[in-house]
């Protein structure tokens, strides 16, 4: 009996010890939040927690959003504020007239979704987001007494909006109606590109070279809607920049640092010499500008094989060793002169013909 007694009690241990596992991993899921306005801004509370600010936060402030926080600045001065989102995820804008107005979901994963409501008309966003993102502008439509940010965190059970105590959010705990204001710490983490280089750094007038990019996406989501850009400068380092949106190409990038690379032909009118380029990051549909880095790159015609400037029997050596081995060429494939696919006696004559120094920019 004691032996069975004992039994039990392990029984009961485990079973307890399981519970407490599969709590903490459901705490541990929710994401790392972010105040939902603009970095630096310090938003008021009218209506919190259970109806916390008495009135009409009585009513609304219950049952699926007993956990809903109304932020919102002095008279109208939050009329057509910014609104962030809290957390990456993938958003939606909804419309509701006799309720929330326009809003917005954002789906985190793990059964977190966070809604903004009383959104201003026109609110469209659609699909992945980063932490900080604008998401919509602050306003008042929908039922409600005033311009403000009716805000939800919400975890989706057996399919129903359960209501989440929205916390921490930028380090703060234990929101109260009065009790601002609160300061937002919302930046958008953009990504960057950390590290990049060309597959060749010497090339002629319509060539098309590779650039490379090591490019960081700080979020933990993949981030899509982003334009690989490749520019050089016409005239040097002081000319207008030179896009090539033939090869321009759109990615999703994937989590921490991870290499792309992209197409760019070279003018056929550049003029020789050394030339800026220009890597550069941007979101595709709006196109603004994510990070660049710029680096150095020599024009200058093939049968200038070295790149000096100059056509002398350096290069008419390098060609006439490329005959026997292609790989013989030290600047590869600047030695196929006239770009035929092989090196032979017509790309040696091309090069002789033009003897002397090359004129640069």
């Amino acid at each position: 009996m004691k032996k069975e007694k004992n039994v039990m009690i392990v029984v009961s241990i485990v079973i307890l010890a399981t519970i407490l596992m599969l709590t903490i991993q459901v705490v541990s899921a929710m994401p790392e939040l972010k105040l939902p306005f603009e970095p630096g801004e310090g938003w008021d509370i009218t209506c919190c927690y259970n109806g916390d600010g008495g009135g009409i936060c009585e009513e609304t402030h219950t049952g699926k959003d007993m956990f809903a926080i109304d932020f919102n600045l002095l008279g109208e001065a939050d009329n057509g504020k910014s609104i962030r989102a809290v957390a990456s995820g993938i958003a939606k804008a909804k419309e509701n007239p006799g309720g929330y107005g326009y809003y917005v979901d954002i789906d985190h994963g793990d059964g977190y979704i966070s809604r903004y409501a009383h959104l201003k008309e026109g609110t469209t966003i659609s699909g992945q987001v980063s932490q900080g993102t604008e998401i919509g502008k602050c306003g008042k439509s929908g039922k409600t007494t005033g311009t403000h940010l009716h805000f939800v965190l919400y975890r989706k059970v057996d399919g129903q909006l359960t209501p989440v105590k929205p916390e921490p959010m930028s380090g703060y705990t234990g929101f109260k109606s009065g009790g601002g204001p609160y300061y937002s710490d919302n930046y958008e983490a953009n990504p960057t590109i950390t590290d990049y280089s060309l597959d060749y750094s010497l090339a002629a007038p319509g060539d098309t070279i590779t650039f490379i990019y090591s490019i960081n996406n700080p979020s933990s989501d993949d981030l899509s809607d982003v334009r690989l850009g490749a520019q050089i400068n016409a005239n040097g380092f002081q000319g207008d920049w030179i896009d090539d949106p033939a090869n321009d190409k759109v990615v999703i990038l994937n989590p921490r640092t991870n290499e792309y690379t992209r197409l760019y032909k070279i003018p056929s009118s550049i003029n020789n010499g050394c030339h800026g380029v220009r890597l550069v990051i941007l979101k595709h549909s709006t196109g603004e500008w994510f990070d660049d880095k710029t680096t150095l790159m020599t024009v200058s015609p093939r049968y200038d094989v070295n790149g000096d400037f100059v056509v002398n029997i350096i290069d008419l050596t390098m060609i006439r060793r490329a005959f026997i081995n292609p790989a013989y060429c030290p600047y590869p494939p600047r030695c196929d002169v006239n770009n035929d696919g092989a090196v032979n006696i017509g790309d040696y004559a091309i090069a002789r013909a033009n003897l002397g120094p090359i004129e640069t920019i």
